[in-house]
């Protein structure tokens, strides 16, 4: 799975006080590499931290992201926002187990949703295991709400435009 990053054109800032912004995908991407896992976990790696997690899958749902390293709150948000989501909207209850090699090329903390591209990989990799589809406009309402819960105040602007995947006014 792979997912691209952003920029944002015009409006970086006022975006996150509601003003608009003109934003577009670019070609630095997040990757992520999905692996058989025969246990009842899933398995994340993020490659360039250097750290990986074992997650119970029944736990997954429950987790507390206070109790959480922060360099794992969006990918451990991402699996647990899914999976709720699915089990409370779609009556799913039952999950596979997989390893996800994270690895990516944006440089973090530049303004390039670095942040939005994890989060997004990880829930299309969780969805391409289970063999499920979300519409663009349920996988927006997920990711931004991981997003938000993570760093507070957040713009919808990073995760629709890597969705979208071409240029945006938002």
């Amino acid at each position: 799975i792979k997912t691209p990053s952003k920029v944002i054109l015009f409006g970086e800032h006022g975006v996150v006080d509601g003003y608009g912004a003109i934003s577009m995908a670019i070609n630095l991407k997040t990757t992520g590499r999905i692996l058989e896992n025969n246990k009842n976990k899933i398995t994340i790696n993020l490659r360039d931290i250097g750290k990986e997690i074992n997650l119970n899958i029944e736990d997954i749902p429950k987790i507390d992201l206070n109790n959480c390293e922060s360099d794992l709150k969006y990918v451990i948000g991402s699996l647990r926002s899914i999976m709720n989501y699915l089990i409370n909207n779609k009556n799913i209850n039952s999950f596979k187990p997989f390893k996800l090699d994270i690895s990516s090329e944006i440089p973090i903390s530049c303004g390039l949703g670095s942040s939005a591209s994890v989060i997004i990989t990880t829930i299309k990799s969780f969805l391409h295991v289970n063999n499920l589809s979300l519409s663009n406009k349920d996988l927006l309402k997920i990711a931004f709400s991981v997003e938000r819960e993570v760093q507070g105040r957040a713009s919808i602007t990073d995760t629709a435009t890597i969705i979208h995947g071409g240029p945006l006014r938002i």
